[in-house]
């Protein structure tokens, strides 16, 4: 706090991306203890030496992306030597670990949504057969015919490239939530919709606006069943550091009354990816119940 407070003064035209950071130290300072002792934040038992995030709740069972090494045949990325990012599937208490082969993965794959009936699965590749799209993130979609899940086909938007995912789609399957860096949105990675028809065909794709994507990226967008309230990820300048979780509720048409949650769920590092268990607790002092992925210290 000290030290942005001595920049500012000697850079009083970077006001308005500074201030925001002093104000969030400070919070830090103030109101940091007691922002912790609201939130219990455990590691999840699956957790390894390897890169394991965006989990998502699907029926009565986690699905979440790991770079760890399942065998010899595991292509490595070239960048880290990690495993590709691959899906697994475990229980609510982490014991039954397996890994996800509803269809055949290449190259990344993460963030998988499905509908309310089972049949329809989203989720996102990095990589492709095409040579052409071979460096870019998509939004591929699977639909279960008579019992057997057909070969996964991307969903072009914006075009090819672009990198689209992040997927989620609403509790009545009317709406797909993802994140884009399409170049024509408010700066970074933006939050967008598209509606789907009654046909399977999707609508134009719809920027969340101003109220929710600022100048920076905003990511892993998810909506309560009840379509009200968005949870999302982002590193703009009310952060405390990295990718902060946010939420926003809607009104009308739109989501606003973005706010950001709590210290201790948010932290100095990257925090993100946040969906919520059914809520049916006895203890009513418990808000919500959900999983994040953060890179801070003390997991595996």
């Amino acid at each position: 706090k000290e030290v942005l407070e001595q920049y500012l003064k000697l850079n009083r035209q970077e006001r308005k991306l500074v201030e925001p950071l002093i104000e969030a130290c400070q919070h830090v300072i103030t109101e940091g203890e007691a922002d912790k002792n609201l939130v219990k934040v455990t590691p999840f038992s699956t957790n390894s030496d390897f890169s394991d995030f965006d989990a998502n709740i699907i029926g009565k069972k986690i699905i979440f992306s790991s770079t760890r090494i399942e065998n010899e045949k595991n292509l490595l990325a070239e960048w880290n030597k990690e495993g590709y990012a691959q899906l697994w599937s475990t229980d609510f208490q982490g014991k039954q670990l397996e890994k996800f082969n509803t269809f055949e993965e290449k190259y990344h794959v993460a963030s998988l949504t499905e509908t309310e009936d089972g049949k329809t699965i989203y989720f996102t590749q990095c990589g492709s057969d095409d040579v052409g799209e071979t460096d870019y993130c998509g939004i591929y979609r699977v639909v279960q015919d008579a019992g057997t899940w057909n070969t996964p086909e991307r969903i072009h938007i914006f075009g090819d490239t672009t990198n689209n995912g992040q997927a989620h789609i609403s509790g009545d399957g009317k709406i797909l939530y993802f994140a884009s860096d399409a170049p024509f949105g408010y700066g970074g990675k933006d939050i967008y919709l598209l509606n789907i028809q009654k046909d399977g065909t999707y609508g134009e794709p719809m920027n969340l606006g101003s109220r929710v994507n600022t100048a920076d990226d905003e990511l892993f967008p998810y909506v309560t069943k009840d379509g009200n309230t968005l949870y999302y990820s982002s590193n703009n300048v009310n952060s405390f550091g990295g990718l902060d979780l946010f939420k926003a509720t809607k009104v009308g048409r739109i989501f606003t009354n973005s706010e950001r949650l709590p210290y201790g769920l948010n932290t100095g590092r990257d925090d993100f990816g946040l969906e919520l268990f059914d809520k049916n607790y006895s203890d009513t002092t418990i808000a919500f119940t959900g999983i994040i992925s953060s890179n801070r210290a003390g997991a595996a």
